[in-house]
């Protein structure tokens, strides 16, 4: 059992020291920050969610004016997940990245074609990785050669990177990595983007725009220089106040901090799985998981070894009798279990090295990284010390009560006690809590995937097609596309959005009822969708009408309101918070976006046109749990179509040759919804079944320490059932009696650990955006199964003393 939680321990260990270990192979890292900011609005009504390493554009000149003292700043925006490129055999989607050309001498990349001195300082070029390079050429001797970007730029290749070291940030082996590329262009191409978009004016020349977050900016501090990175940090706190403008910092205040570059894998897993905590990570849970898993083990060992005690009296005995001292007996104690523990330990670096393939799926992480030499060092001095901390905490008990052993009495009644069976007691139940508090935990996160799950096959996203098209790349006019989509016969119905279901966070939307400055404020998710949405999504409409494509007030318009009141639906969750008793109340009514969120005071009108149900359509949310908006705009770059018939492999064959009609020249980007589902699942699937394999093995090690217990109890009250049943006791009564005794610690046990285990599911409920109410189920499950466990786990002992004869009791 002990092994069982070592390995537990020791895994949650070595994960969270790679990701710790994240850059170090960077020899620059232990001098790279990034540039982290804040927003929040004066009046506390909006944020920009948690701390986040990213900044806006103009941030890199200001740094350089105001700490000439840095070596160099550089930044990196990430362009597009699906960036069409063409070579003259193939067309490509890439997922692209700009960078300014001092990332380079940053981040000291392996190249396997090139150098990184000069990669990124011509205009129009690009670093492809070594996989990107088979993909476009067959090989990587490409230097020099030339790729047509966005179907309006030549690029031209300088470098080819080898496979990046892992743990980082950066790279394209684990999903956790924010600076994820396959192309990596130089700044300029972005800024002609921009010129593009905004009549002939890049991010220099824009107004700057403090609330747009896009850029990660890193700074390297010059070695052995005087300016250190605190220095740093305590003038950027005023950083704010030098250059954002004063019409900025009366709407929000904006805070800027610098993050450690091997921060940025943590925070990045944190904002994958956990998107609301602002402090903390998922490497602290794991391996706070952990530390009470081998707990529940430690106790358990101490358990074990006070039951067993009793076999060791008349050894004990015997050694005291022929001079030993208390002392000489701790230390052998201490010895053997020291010997156990270094077994336990043996077995369970086994165990982990059997199962790495495992835990190499399941956590995204290399054997080879967590065999490094600097590793296996720390790892070496780890295990040291957690065999020797075991030791104590395991073996300090049962050693006291060995020692204390009496010669004389043991020689009188042949019985020793072998230590308080309070304290046994005691020891069961802390083990019972935390498997309570853990099977709790478990129970309700499970409940909250089944509801995900529905959500998402009430969508019945496996029918749904999702397909990307931007006009400024293809040509291809939106509305073009969707007629020429629904002309297919495979196509049932068709509608666009801006933001898909289960993919990035939407934005929030803060509502009133009404104008007033005093007005109680609620947040809500802005889905901004095209015509026919709802019923693509068979979202059922509750009171009023859906968008009119014909009607203009129904077209939301960007920047200022214009003159015309703009018309939403919202969802039925909103209209209660908004104070209407029914949905039909609220058709025709008016809501605001409050006048100080806006910058100003003049509050921003809509009518609501549409109730409609209230339906799932992200898994987690920085904002929590918030009904919903809808918008609409006939002008969104994602086309979701719904096949009919029950095999799509046609129909998908059909809308490609229709997309290579339309637009010949670059290459569709067609997927599933289901499939994005399963992506943005997928990280809640791995803690999942991170903490159930957890709780699986608590549960397991508690159910050893109760038949521990139970064995302790039988001996120790030997000679009071002796009695019971020479007065009469029947078996039944015996068994009862000792079933009391064994399930007691148990319940107190479950009740200690019901208010920690509500809290602790509370506050993982509050990270998505549709949650489930807490039940009194997961806390009746676990009482019955705590029961039901102690009854199996006990029977033996329970059956065993009540069937033995008082004679039999009598003579021990």
């Amino acid at each position: 059992m002990l092994s069982l939680g070592l390995t537990c321990f020791i895994f949650t260990f070595s994960l969270t020291e790679y990701w710790n270990n994240a850059e170090s192979h960077f020899p620059n890292a232990d001098r790279t920050l990034v540039i982290g900011s804040q927003w929040q609005l004066a009046d506390g009504s909006a944020s920009g969610g948690v701390n986040l390493p990213l900044s806006p554009h103009h941030l890199r000149g200001y740094l350089e004016s105001d700490f000439p003292q840095l070596e160099s700043v550089a930044r990196v925006l990430f362009i597009n997940q699906d960036t069409p490129v063409r070579t003259k055999n193939t067309t490509q989607r890439l997922r692209t990245f700009a960078a300014d050309p001092e990332f380079l001498d940053i981040f000291n990349l392996p190249f396997a074609q090139g150098g990184y001195s000069n990669a990124l300082q011509s205009p129009n070029s690009a670093v492809i990785t070594h996989d990107t390079a088979i993909k476009l050429f067959g090989n990587i001797n490409v230097i020099g050669q030339t790729i047509t970007f966005n179907e309006n730029a030549d690029l031209t290749i300088t470098g080819v990177l080898a496979p990046l070291p892992q743990p980082s940030h950066i790279g394209n082996t684990s999903s956790y990595s924010p600076i994820n590329f396959e192309l990596l262009v130089s700044r300029d191409v972005y800024e002609n983007l921009v010129r593009r978009r905004t009549g002939g004016r890049d991010t220099t020349e824009l107004p700057a725009d403090w609330f747009n977050r896009v850029n990660t900016t890193y700074v390297l501090f010059p070695e052995n220089s005087t300016f250190n990175t605190q220095q740093f940090s305590e003038q950027l706190s005023s950083f704010s106040l030098r250059h954002i403008p004063d019409n900025y910092r009366q709407i929000a205040e904006f805070n800027f901090n610098a993050i450690p570059v091997n921060n940025l894998m943590g925070m990045a897993i944190r904002d994958t799985i956990f998107p609301q905590l602002s402090a903390g990570s998922v490497q602290v849970v794991l391996l706070t998981l952990g530390t009470i898993v081998m707990i529940v083990a430690c106790v358990n060992f101490t358990n074990l070894a006070t039951a067993r005690t009793a076999t060791r009296a008349n050894e004990i005995g015997v050694r005291k009798v022929v001079g030993a001292q208390p002392r000489h007996i701790i230390g052998q104690y201490f010895l053997e279990a020291g010997l156990l523990t270094t077994l336990a330990m043996v077995f369970a670096i086994l165990l982990l090295f059997i199962a790495f393939p495992l835990i190499q799926n399941y956590a995204e992480i290399s054997l080879d990284t967590l065999v490094s030499p600097g590793i296996i060092v720390r790892g070496a001095l780890f295990i040291v010390v957690l065999g020797c901390i075991t030791t104590i905490t395991a073996g300090f008990y049962p050693a006291v009560v060995l020692s204390k052993i009496q010669p004389l009495s043991i020689l009188n009644s042949g019985v020793f006690r072998g230590g308080s069976l309070l304290f046994s007691k005691v020891l069961a139940g802390i083990q019972f809590s935390i498997a309570a508090f853990l099977l709790v935990i478990i129970t309700v996160i499970y409940q909250q995937n089944v509801n995900i799950k529905s959500a998402e096959s009430e969508i019945d996203g496996s029918t749904l097609l999702v397909i990307e098209n931007s006009p400024d790349i293809t040509g291809l006019d939106q509305e073009t596309l969707r007629q020429q989509l629904l002309q297919l016969p495979v196509v049932d119905s068709a509608t666009t959005m801006e933001i898909l279901p289960w993919t990035e966070n939407p934005a929030r939307m803060m509502l009133a009822s009404s104008p007033a400055a005093t007005a109680v404020e609620h947040s809500a998710s802005v889905y901004v969708v095209g015509e026919n949405f709802f019923n693509v999504f068979d979202i059922d409409i509750i009171a009023g009408r859906l968008f009119d494509p014909l009607r203009t007030e129904d077209i939301a318009a960007a920047g200022p309101a214009g003159v015309q009141q703009q018309n939403l639906v919202i969802s039925a969750t909103l209209t209660k918070e908004l104070g209407y008793t029914s949905a039909q109340d609220v058709i025709g009514e008016s809501v605001f976006i409050p006048g100080n969120v806006l910058g100003g005071t003049q509050a921003r009108p809509y009518r609501v046109i549409g109730v409609v149900e209230d339906t799932t359509l992200s898994i987690a949310s920085r904002f929590g749990s918030i009904p919903k908006v809808f918008l609409y705009n006939p002008e969104l770059r994602f086309h979701i179509v719904r096949l009919s018939g029950s095999s799509h492999t046609s129909s998908i064959e059909a809308i490609d040759t229709l997309w290579e009609t339309l637009v010949p020249n670059v290459a569709i980007k067609r997927r599933f919804l289901s499939e994005y589902f399963t992506d943005s699942f997928a990280g809640f699937r791995r803690i999942t079944l991170g903490i159930s394999t957890l709780a699986a093995v608590a549960w397991f090690i508690s159910i050893v320490g109760l038949y521990a217990m139970a064995t302790l109890i039988a001996k120790q009250r030997i000679r009071e059932i002796a009695i019971r049943k020479v007065l009469g006791a029947e078996r039944k009564d015996i068994a009862l009696m000792l079933f009391k005794n064994f399930s007691t610690p148990v319940i107190i046990a479950n009740f200690i650990a019901c208010p920690f285990a509500y809290f602790a599911s509370r506050s993982y409920l509050d990270l998505f955006n549709d949650s489930i109410d807490i039940s009194p189920w997961p806390f009746i499950l676990t009482i019955v199964a705590s029961l039901t466990i102690t009854s199996i786990a006990t029977c033996g002992q329970t059956w065993k003393a009540a069937s033995t004869s008082a004679r039999q009791f009598m003579r021990t």
